[in-house]
């Protein structure tokens, strides 16, 4: 998800998800993506369900991290699940 969010993702993976285009939305400041509803279970694993929900997850400031040596050191010294 940083790669799409950054557009160094292949074209492929960035097909998957949309990012949230209504400018009205605090999600579209904070580089949120859609995360499409489905009624099975099964496909919330799908990549495309559950990449953006854990993206839309983090915070804010790991979110606008540049660089992705410097996302994973924050990523990976938060408290999180991801």
């Amino acid at each position: 998800m940083f790669d799409i969010n950054h557009g160094t993702a292949p074209q492929y993976l960035s097909e998957l998800v949309r990012r949230c285009e209504d400018t009205r939305l605090r999600s579209n400041v904070r580089s949120n993506f859609v995360v499409s509803r489905t009624g099975l279970h099964v496909t919330d694993k799908a990549f495309s369900i559950a990449g953006p929900r854990a993206w839309n997850a983090l915070p804010s400031d790991i979110k606008l991290i540049s660089t992705r040596t410097s996302f994973r050191m924050r990523l990976n010294s938060q408290d999180t699940l991801f």
